[in-house]
Protein backbone atom coordinates (compact mmCIF):
# COMPACT_ATOMS: atom_id res chain seq x y z
CA UNK A 1 0.00 0.00 0.00
CA UNK A 2 1.29 3.09 -1.04
CA UNK A 3 0.89 7.26 -0.79
CA UNK A 4 -2.62 7.83 1.63
CA UNK A 5 -2.70 9.26 5.24
CA UNK A 6 -5.21 9.44 6.95
CA UNK A 7 -5.97 11.85 10.30
CA UNK A 8 -9.77 10.82 12.28
CA UNK A 9 -11.47 12.21 14.92
CA UNK A 10 -13.38 9.48 17.36
CA UNK A 11 -17.16 10.32 17.01
CA UNK A 12 -17.67 9.79 20.50
CA UNK A 13 -14.83 12.30 21.83
CA UNK A 14 -15.53 13.87 24.81
CA UNK A 15 -14.20 16.99 23.07
CA UNK A 16 -14.97 17.06 19.28
CA UNK A 17 -13.67 20.52 18.80
CA UNK A 18 -10.46 20.03 19.94
CA UNK A 19 -10.10 16.99 18.52
CA UNK A 20 -11.28 18.39 14.68
CA UNK A 21 -9.10 21.06 15.37
CA UNK A 22 -5.69 19.45 16.29
CA UNK A 23 -6.30 16.56 13.16
CA UNK A 24 -6.70 20.10 11.19
CA UNK A 25 -3.13 20.93 12.27
CA UNK A 26 -1.61 17.65 11.94
CA UNK A 27 -2.57 17.46 8.29
CA UNK A 28 -1.74 21.02 7.58
CA UNK A 29 1.17 23.18 5.67
CA UNK A 30 2.72 24.33 8.71
CA UNK A 31 3.20 20.73 10.60
CA UNK A 32 3.87 19.06 7.70
CA UNK A 33 6.53 21.21 6.75
CA UNK A 34 7.73 20.82 10.47
CA UNK A 35 7.77 16.81 10.18
CA UNK A 36 9.70 17.27 7.38
CA UNK A 37 12.23 19.31 8.60
CA UNK A 38 12.88 18.28 12.12
CA UNK A 39 12.01 14.32 11.26
CA UNK A 40 12.50 13.82 7.76
CA UNK A 41 9.27 12.86 7.46
CA UNK A 42 7.30 12.63 3.93
CA UNK A 43 4.58 14.94 3.29
CA UNK A 44 0.58 14.47 2.44
CA UNK A 45 0.21 18.04 2.06
CA UNK A 46 0.94 19.04 -1.50
CA UNK A 47 2.49 21.80 -0.91
CA UNK A 48 5.23 20.54 1.21
CA UNK A 49 5.72 17.42 -0.78
CA UNK A 50 6.69 19.73 -3.30
CA UNK A 51 9.13 21.37 -2.35
CA UNK A 52 13.00 21.04 -2.38
CA UNK A 53 13.35 19.81 1.34
CA UNK A 54 10.96 16.50 0.03
CA UNK A 55 12.59 16.59 -3.62
CA UNK A 56 16.09 16.44 -2.34
CA UNK A 57 15.77 13.63 0.28
CA UNK A 58 17.42 10.72 -1.12
CA UNK A 59 15.10 8.24 1.40
CA UNK A 60 11.58 9.95 0.58
CA UNK A 61 13.05 9.90 -3.00
CA UNK A 62 13.39 5.96 -3.27
CA UNK A 63 10.57 5.47 -0.92
CA UNK A 64 8.89 7.08 -4.03
CA UNK A 65 10.27 5.52 -6.92
CA UNK A 66 8.59 2.19 -5.12
CA UNK A 67 5.36 3.28 -5.71
CA UNK A 68 4.65 2.23 -9.31
CA UNK A 69 5.16 -1.45 -7.91
CA UNK A 70 2.51 -0.45 -4.98
CA UNK A 71 -1.14 -0.27 -4.79
CA UNK A 72 -2.91 2.91 -3.23
CA UNK A 73 -4.18 2.20 -0.17
CA UNK A 74 -7.33 4.23 -0.94
CA UNK A 75 -8.07 1.55 -3.27
CA UNK A 76 -8.18 -1.42 -1.05
CA UNK A 77 -11.76 -2.71 -0.63
CA UNK A 78 -12.60 -3.81 2.48
CA UNK A 79 -12.45 -7.07 1.61
CA UNK A 80 -8.70 -6.83 1.78
CA UNK A 81 -9.09 -6.81 5.33
CA UNK A 82 -10.61 -10.35 5.85
CA UNK A 83 -7.42 -13.00 4.80
CA UNK A 84 -5.33 -10.25 6.89
CA UNK A 85 -7.77 -11.33 9.93
CA UNK A 86 -7.48 -15.07 9.27
CA UNK A 87 -3.38 -14.40 8.64
CA UNK A 88 -2.92 -12.23 12.16
CA UNK A 89 -5.56 -14.94 13.93
CA UNK A 90 -3.18 -17.57 12.60
CA UNK A 91 -0.06 -16.08 13.31
CA UNK A 92 -1.22 -15.31 17.18
CA UNK A 93 -2.41 -18.69 17.80
CA UNK A 94 -0.36 -19.95 20.82
CA UNK A 95 -2.11 -23.22 20.86
CA UNK A 96 -0.96 -24.33 17.18
CA UNK A 97 2.58 -22.75 16.74
CA UNK A 98 3.76 -22.32 13.15
CA UNK A 99 6.70 -23.31 11.70
CA UNK A 100 8.46 -20.60 9.43
CA UNK A 101 7.36 -23.10 6.31
CA UNK A 102 4.43 -22.43 7.80
CA UNK A 103 4.28 -18.45 7.80
CA UNK A 104 5.23 -18.58 4.29
CA UNK A 105 2.35 -21.32 2.90
CA UNK A 106 0.01 -19.05 5.22
CA UNK A 107 1.77 -15.58 3.62
CA UNK A 108 1.23 -17.41 0.05
CA UNK A 109 -2.27 -18.10 0.61
CA UNK A 110 -3.16 -14.88 2.23
CA UNK A 111 -1.89 -13.15 -0.71
CA UNK A 112 -3.75 -15.23 -3.38
CA UNK A 113 -7.08 -14.84 -0.99
CA UNK A 114 -6.52 -10.95 -1.27
CA UNK A 115 -5.59 -10.85 -5.40
CA UNK A 116 -9.11 -13.15 -5.33
CA UNK A 117 -11.17 -10.85 -3.50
Amino acid sequence: MFGYKLIGVNAFTKYPATANELAKYLAGEECQQQRAEELNWGSSNIAVAESDLIKNDEAITAILSQSEYSVPQVKISATFWAPLKTFGNKIVDFDSPMFEADCKDLLHTTIANIRDE
